[in-house]
């Protein structure tokens, strides 16, 4: 038969009875410290869902709302509304300039007709002209990285 050393027994006896130190308390309130940190840090990154087109000028009005063309692929048009902000990246001069998408409006499946009206004032017909290109980004869900991940987990989960 096996017999345990009385210190073998005390060991096992203290590991089961005693509580926890005060450095495994202070170990668990770092571990709960940086999880509140990686929450927080999740929920204040935003992850904005976003459509890439192509944009041209096709006229600006007196009140300053731009009338655009936008071409976008086959799949995305569906998710472009208005009220979106959307950020224009000109190919002539470089210049870039933020906006909301008012009115709208389907041509043709991946062309939309539509108004944008831009974040700055000023002399829009001086700036720009009928014809000119941009690359446009369209928010189309401003989301949170925290939410983002838990979207993605649910649909991966189906």
């Amino acid at each position: 038969m096996y017999w345990r050393s009385p210190k073998q027994n005390y060991i096992k006896e203290s590991v089961l009875v005693d509580p926890p130190g005060l450095r495994a308390s202070a170990y668990f309130l770092l571990l709960l410290l940086v999880a509140a940190l990686i929450l927080l840090a999740t929920w204040s990154i935003r992850y904005p869902v976003m459509v890439k087109a192509k944009a041209s000028i096709t006229g600006i009005s007196a009140s300053g709302a731009v009338s655009v063309e936008i071409h976008t692929n086959d799949t995305d048009w569906s998710r472009v509304a208005s009220g979106q902000r959307a950020q224009f990246n000109f190919n002539e001069g470089g210049r870039s300039i933020k906006g909301t998408l008012q009115h709208v409006r389907l041509e043709s499946p991946g062309v939309l007709n539509g108004e944008v009206q831009f974040d700055k004032k000023g002399s829009l017909q001086a700036q720009y002209k009928a014809g000119m290109t941009a690359d446009a980004l369209i928010v189309v869900k401003d989301m949170r990285l925290i939410q983002c991940v838990f979207n993605r987990s649910a649909t991966t989960a189906k």
